[in-house]
């Protein structure tokens, strides 16, 4: 018991440790971005992250993307998740369904943001992006996260 009671306060006090260290994020402006050139790209997969930066450099090559957080001027942050239940509920009396569920019956929600920091503690949220996609391959999702971003830059710098 007294082991239990002393994994559950050191889980307790790491999960406190770990909040603390997140900035506080305030909300921003894309006009922010003004002046920005050096960017870091974090995604949850590899295919999503190569995909963003190669868009980018696409169409702003003068962006210089960063491998550690610490030395860019904004992060942009990407995730994707598959929602736990299908689109069509199965016991629905409006849809029937055949048969196995597949990927098809399951909805992929992509979730984007730039973050610019401002101090160790703090930070600004300039871009926040999300977008839905009912189908397997969802690679346009880290793509439209990219054109938002370029968008907001060009938007941001224009003379």
């Amino acid at each position: 018991m007294r082991n239990i009671a002393l994994t559950f306060f050191c889980l307790i006090l790491f999960a406190i440790s770990v909040a603390a260290q997140q900035p506080n994020v305030q909300p921003g402006m894309p006009g922010e971005l003004r002046g920005v050139s050096r960017i870091h790209v974090a995604a949850d997969t590899e295919s999503a992250r190569n995909a963003i930066v190669k868009v980018i450099q696409r169409s702003l090559p003068q962006l210089t993307v960063t491998e550690k957080a610490e030395d860019a001027e904004v992060w942009l942050v990407f995730r994707t998740d598959r929602r736990n239940f299908p689109k069509s509920i199965p016991s629905s009396e409006l849809v029937r369904t055949t048969g196995a569920q597949t990927d098809e019956d399951f909805e992929t929600v992509a979730t984007g943001q730039v973050i610019k920091p401002i101090t160790r503690d703090s930070a600004s949220r300039l871009i926040e992006f999300k977008d839905v996609s009912s189908s397997v391959m969802v690679d346009y999702l880290s793509k439209g996260f990219a054109e938002a971003f370029i968008k907001s830059y060009k938007k941001a710098n224009q003379n």
